[in-house]
């Protein structure tokens, strides 16, 4: 007897069939536990265990899509987070001015957002929750910076940022109120007003294709001619090694917290003698 030859396979009518497939098992054990109880027995388990298996079926079905490049894993995972994170946010409302969601009894409020645990297929994230007071501390430390959260506690944290930056070779830029280095060659640019402007560091200094020289980043930036002033930083851009832009804020060190001075102690009426 012939061995039976293997099947050709349509991958992706296959991946999106077995997404499918399981949506609807999911479909068949869910409506049976919202019947009966979602910890009724259901045979030898409950609704709920049969429901965490499916789901976990479903989630199986979805990587194997992204490890066949039939969907694009980063993008499925930047719509989960986009999608929790409304969830998550107490100020959301549906269409009749309700809360749009239920909040999870463990969350306090709010949500910075997902940290990226890489599994195999890099598809698994780990959701960090933190109370209200420390999620607007940080969006108040980081509205208008030109930094993300992640960017901010990684600089916090000294964890080093996700940037592909070589600093081989001599330093082309030194800036003196925060001791960053640049590497000599290190380009940045600017859009403003349709024209994009550049800079690179060279000799301790930015210079312009002209051939113009400053000594720091404001008089750079002020040399366009810009009627108001602004934080030079969170304007002027850079492309690391792997070809992804970053604004150039993204590299400054954190400021070191300024030592108060401590003032002169009042004595007390109570404690001074009389004369």
């Amino acid at each position: 007897m012939s061995p039976t030859p293997d099947r050709s396979f349509d991958v992706e009518a296959y991946c999106v069939g077995k997404i499918l497939s399981e949506c609807g098992e999911f479909a068949q054990v869910g409506g049976n536990a919202l019947c009966f109880g979602i910890d009724t027995p259901d045979g030898a388990k409950t609704g709920r265990s049969r429901i965490e298996e499916e789901l976990g079926d479903i989630i199986a079905a979805i990587s194997f899509a992204s490890l066949h490049e039939v969907v694009a894993g980063e993008a499925v995972t930047a719509r989960a987070r986009k999608k929790l994170q409304k969830l998550l946010d107490p100020t959301q409302r549906d269409n009749l001015g309700r809360s749009l969601a239920p909040q999870p009894r463990s969350l306090v409020a709010g949500t910075v957002g997902l940290v990226t645990r890489r599994d195999v297929d890099g598809s698994t994230d780990e959701v960090i929750t933190i109370s209200s007071e420390v999620a607007t501390a940080l969006r108040q430390i980081t509205d208008g910076s030109g930094l993300s959260i992640d960017t901010y506690l990684r600089r916090l944290l000294k964890l080093g940022l996700p940037v592909n930056l070589t600093q081989d070779g001599p330093i082309g830029y030194r800036d003196p109120s925060t001791g960053l280095t640049l590497p000599e060659g290190f380009a940045i640019y600017r859009i403003w007003q349709g024209y994009t402007y550049n800079a690179v560091a060279r000799g301790g200094f930015w210079v312009t294709p002209d051939g113009q020289r400053f000594d720091n980043l404001n008089r750079l930036n002020a040399s366009l001619g810009k009627p108001n002033p602004e934080n030079a930083w969170i304007c002027w851009k850079f492309v690391d090694r792997d070809g992804r832009e970053h604004l150039l804020n993204a590299l400054r060190p954190l400021p070191k917290p300024r030592n108060r001075r401590p003032g002169r102690a009042r004595s007390s009426p109570h404690s001074q003698q009389q004369s």
